[in-house]
């Protein structure tokens, strides 16, 4: 009587759980460049002379 081989359900296990999750990567940088975009926009809202003070 043989074991059965668990290196093989374990093999598949890792290929779902450890992949890389692209979309996810994908739709935070797109956050990331429009939360940038608003805070460049409100600044030069807020403050349309940022460096001169006088």
């Amino acid at each position: 009587m043989t074991e059965p081989n668990h290196y093989e359900d374990r093999e598949d296990d890792y290929d779902d759980e450890d992949a890389p999750k692209f979309g996810r990567l994908l739709l935070v940088l797109v956050g990331v460049v429009l939360l940038c975009g608003a805070l460049t926009w409100l600044m030069a809202t807020v403050f349309p002379d940022f460096p001169n003070f006088t």
